[in-house]
């Protein structure tokens, strides 16, 4: 029924300021119960006998329905006007044929209270002249006599029932102006305590949400920073500051250029470019640069931040964070540095394998030959020295590997230079490879 009720007087259409809708349901409620009187007296006046003031009856009714159209079509001003204005009209036309006993007058109270309410928001002289208006009206009526209208009869029993009438209406008619703002103003409070609790919740919400943010920051351990691009202006917060070893009372007024002077010289090409691929593409951004600390000692942060535009698509303001990652950087240099020694050591084995591989061919190259020699050999003088040419080459690999065993060692120990006879190193490597298969001699 409410929903109905509502339907009727402003129709389906969504009203979004409350205080509008307010009105709109208070002056909808204006129009509804000057039909229910004009429909009281039509029926009071038949009841007597009396059809003079039937025509009037009729147009009242139409300045009613009229008043619900133009509300529901949303002319809220010319609502107001059309309602005020013809309401007194037509008050004015009654009390200037009817004797001042008649009670009519009565009226007059309530148009006054429906124009201090229709334009209590249309400032003061506004309100005041509509609020006057019947008074003004009341007097004129009193004093001057126009009659416009068939006068009624002054019948002094009939002077009574529609003083009684008049008065009972429109005392009823106040009351239902007052209990009309009682429900507003209910609603309203209504409204008012829904939009505080919700603002409540909201602000409860915001203080949740604020404590997890910050528990967030901490858990990360990140420094907050906000770039007013247009000002070239830099909001820090405390924890940003700590991390490059500064109090929260220092590093007051920082700038893009403050920023850049603490950024280690063999970064600052880099991070400049980073800075210009924002502004450039206003995408997100993310760069390891080294900062030098309050101390002076330099250290690894990763700085991370997106941008925000105007209405003009132009960059207004950065907001990101840096994270120290200095132990991290530490170890993957560290891991960088121990990858290329093992480069290195993996080359050097490489070539020690096939060093050694060549040089224990060798020898064993000459004994296999010198074991051929001493199969074919009949004589035992050539035979006893091809087994001594075998001891050698024997002892020239069991010498190898003892070499090998020392290199093993002495990788482990500091370098010892010594002086050598090259002749002696060329006569061994002949004497190796004397008696191998294809060699002469």
């Amino acid at each position: 029924m409410k929903q109905l009720f509502r339907n009727i007087l402003l129709g389906s259409k969504r009203i979004p300021s409350r205080v509008e809708y307010k009105f709109a349901i208070l002056r909808g409620q204006f129009a509804l119960l000057l039909l229910l009187v004009t429909v009281f007296y039509i029926c009071l006046d038949w009841s007597n006998a009396v059809f003079s003031f039937i025509p009037w009856y009729l147009l009242m009714i139409a300045i009613g329905v009229s008043a619900i159209i133009l509300n529901r079509k949303g002319y809220y001003i010319l609502t107001n006007l059309f309602l005020v204005v013809t309401v007194n009209a037509i008050i004015y036309l009654f009390a200037d044929v009817d004797h001042p006993q008649g009670g009519v007058y009565f009226f007059f109270a309530n148009t006054s209270v429906m124009g201090l309410i229709l334009f209590s928001t249309y400032g003061k002289p506004i309100q005041f002249f509509f609020g006057l208006l019947p008074i003004g009206l009341g007097f004129l009526a009193l004093l001057v006599d126009f009659d416009l209208m068939i006068p009624p009869l002054n019948d002094p029993a009939m002077m009574r029932v529609n003083f009684l009438a008049n008065f009972s209406t429109g005392l009823l008619t106040t009351l239902l102006i007052v209990q009309f703002l009682i429900s507003r103003n209910k609603e309203s409070e209504r409204s008012l305590v829904e939009s505080q609790q919700a603002i409540t919740k909201t602000s409860e919400d915001l203080i949740k949400s604020d404590e997890r943010y910050s528990m967030a920051l901490k858990g990360t351990r990140a420094g907050i920073y906000e770039w007013n691009v247009k000002e070239n202006r830099v909001e820090v917060s405390d924890y940003w500051k700590t991390l490059l070893g500064f109090a929260p009372s220092e590093m007051i007024g920082v700038t893009l250029e403050t920023f850049l002077e603490m950024v280690h010289p063999d970064d600052i090409a880099r991070t400049s470019e980073s800075v210009q691929r924002q502004m450039s593409t206003h995408s997100p951004y993310q760069n390891e640069v080294r900062l030098r600390r309050k101390d002076g000692a330099y250290k690894w942060f990763q700085d991370t931040g997106i941008g925000k535009m105007d209405g003009a698509g132009n960059l207004q303001v950065v907001i990101g964070s840096i994270i120290e990652i200095h132990e991290r950087k530490m170890a993957e240099e560290k891991i960088l540095t121990q990858n290329e020694l093992l480069a290195k050591a993996n080359k050097e084995l490489d070539h020690f394998v096939y060093s050694v591989s060549h040089d224990l061919r060798a020898p064993l190259s000459s004994i296999l030959g010198l074991a051929n020699i001493y199969a074919m050999a009949r004589d035992q003088h050539e035979r006893d020295d091809i087994i001594r040419m075998v001891s050698d080459r024997a002892h020239v690999l069991d010498n190898f590997i003892r070499e090998v065993l020392d290199y093993s060692r002495n990788a482990r120990l500091d370098l010892s230079l010594q002086q050598v006879r090259v002749a002696d190193i060329v006569r061994e490597v002949l004497s190796g490879l004397t008696h191998m298969d294809g060699i002469q001699a």
